[in-house]
């Protein structure tokens, strides 16, 4: 039984985690994305967040090499510390997919990058752009959609050529994970209409550690015969006819931004808690193009 605390403002949650339920994203994850000995992995992100375990296992599980980068104040130095290590693996936020398209370091020597897989925030259509003109033509962009108690739970194998939807699409379920939208009533969606997203799977979290009442709040078995389970996730999605979902925000006060999830109402109590400040409020403001930022009004 392993632990993965997701980064958030709020009262942290320790998710549960099986070995069943990683080994088999990461074996879905073999298969999805074509992993093998001769990948070399990045681990961009700290081994306190959730996001770190696929480059983690699926590198060593797959005997390829795992190279760890210090991103904290030196995401400037990315894109030329991709080409020297000649990364073919790489997993990062929409934010570090910003900075990595920056740089003198021209697109010709990250031939050997194959993949980008990334999330946790949106992707819009000018990173793309920015994305097609900074990177080799055979360089693949995967936008991934996950939580910590369902780990990925839908992908989008974003076109290397043509108009692209903003924000881009995060995709299809992935194997075994079966995704359900509901109202606030519980009820099913039709397609074109925002819902929440439910995970049903047999490969999820086993619920939060010490936390019966959130475990219940979040988690709901689907059948009292088998061991499958549904989860809350918070996220709102449209589907499209085709069955691609269309992000569409949070059902709740929480943000992702920097590939972060953030409560918003957690940052205004911590405003809050200043002298002389009566009432606060916090908001993701999205006004500057590429450039969400939060911003807490007192």
């Amino acid at each position: 039984q392993t632990c993965a605390l997701p980064i958030s403002t709020g009262v942290p949650k320790l998710v549960g985690l099986s070995n069943r339920a990683v080994l088999f994203d990461i074996g879905r994850q073999t298969n999805d994305l074509f992993l093998g000995p001769s990948d070399r992995f990045d681990q961009l992100f700290s081994f306190a967040f959730s996001a770190s375990l696929a480059p983690l296992f699926g590198s060593l599980l797959n005997g390829g090499e795992l190279h760890l980068f210090e991103a904290r104040g030196r995401l400037h130095h990315l894109r030329e510390w991709l080409a020297s290590s000649r990364i073919t693996v790489s997993t990062m936020s929409a934010s570090m997919l910003r900075a990595a398209c920056d740089g003198a370091c021209p697109s010709d020597s990250l031939t050997h990058l194959r993949l980008i897989s990334t999330g946790g925030e949106e992707l819009l259509d000018s990173d793309i752009k920015r994305f097609r003109a900074s990177f080799p033509s055979t360089t693949v962009l995967q936008n991934a959609m996950a939580a910590t108690e369902t780990r990925t739970y839908a992908q989008y194998f974003v076109p290397q050529i043509g108009e692209i939807e903003s924000p881009v699409p995060i995709g299809w379920p992935v194997y075994s994970k079966a995704i359900l939208l509901f109202d606030e009533n519980g009820r099913p969606v039709p397609d074109g209409e925002t819902g929440e997203v439910v995970v049903q799977s047999q490969y999820l979290s086993s619920g939060y550690l010490n936390d019966p009442h959130l475990t219940a709040e979040r988690f709901e078995k689907a059948h009292p015969s088998n061991s499958v389970f549904l989860y809350r996730t918070g996220d709102l999605a449209r589907r499209r006819a085709d069955g691609c979902l269309l992000f569409a925000g949070r059902s709740d006060s929480m943000v992702k931004l920097g590939g972060y999830r953030i409560e918003l109402s957690a940052v205004a109590a911590a405003v809050r808690r200043y002298p002389g400040i009566r009432s606060a409020v916090a908001v993701l403001r999205e006004d500057v193009v590429a450039c969400p930022r939060i911003v807490a009004y007192y």
